[in-house]
């Protein structure tokens, strides 16, 4: 009797070991289960772009094409963007790539224009275009021949005309030996005209010696009269002489 007593309660002992044991076990894996759970999140996995890696991996393609399109003064220009004709102006064109890219514009009588444009994405880009058509510019002296530059560089003589050239701003400067320089500042139009004259002046050195010459003409022609009235003094006293001679 007495050694059953000392059996019940090891017997206990061992049965609390036990579940112990497996309510630990249990708890450790329902741990093992959340774990898992939250690694395998496939949204996360999905989204996550790591350091360094291409912005392209996370966004879609097709956000990153957007819409362009161009008009430009006057309309009906052939427009090519990298090299590729779309079409004439105005136009419109879906489906372009972001980024920097070159356009081109080309119309019979106007001057050939390239520009380059930056295009954001997922968005439509709206440009307008002025092409310039060629301007004339004429330049006229008087007295004429008179050497003529254009910013610095020689053209020609006057007369001159210049009937293809771009609208801006330009220095004309005009240069004629003994004759004072001239410069002066134009602005031509998109397709108009410009007509330069101007009369040149001596220049004062020049003056003086034109001054100094006419002087010395003079003085010339002074003594060429005193010289031609005593020369025919001379002849009449001659003559006279010989007169008397003869009488």
């Amino acid at each position: 009797m007495e050694g059953r007593r000392r059996i019940l309660p090891a017997v206990l002992c061992v049965a609390c070991v036990v579940t112990a044991g497996e309510t630990a076990a249990a708890e450790k894996k329902r741990d093992s289960l959340q774990l898992t759970g939250d690694l395998s999140l496939p949204e996360r996995a999905d989204t996550a772009v790591a350091a360094g890696d291409s912005l392209s991996a996370a966004v879609s393609p097709q956000a990153l094409l957007c819409t362009l399109a161009v008009t430009t003064e006057p309309a009906g220009a052939a427009l090519s963007l990298d090299g590729t004709l779309l079409g004439n102006s105005p136009l419109t064109q879906p489906g372009v790539h972001a980024g920097r890219h070159t356009l081109l514009f080309q119309k019979p009588g106007y001057f050939q224009k390239k520009a380059v444009i930056d295009l954001q994405a997922a968005g439509k880009t709206v440009l307008h275009f002025q092409l310039s058509a060629p301007g004339r510019l004429s330049v006229a002296t008087e007295p004429p021949q008179a050497t003529v530059s254009i910013n610095g560089e020689r053209k020609g003589t006057t007369p001159y005309t210049d009937s293809l050239i771009r609208p801006g701003t330009y220095r004309i400067a005009l240069h004629k030996k003994h004759y004072r320089p001239v410069e002066d500042s134009v602005t031509v139009s998109s397709g108009g005209r410009v007509a330069v004259v101007d009369t040149l002046l001596y220049t004062a050195t020049y003056l003086d010696s034109l001054q100094t010459a006419a002087s010395a003409a003079k003085t010339r022609r002074k003594r060429f009269s005193i010289g031609l009235v005593a020369a025919a003094f001379c002849v009449f006293l001659l003559a006279l002489a010989i007169i008397e001679q003869r009488e």
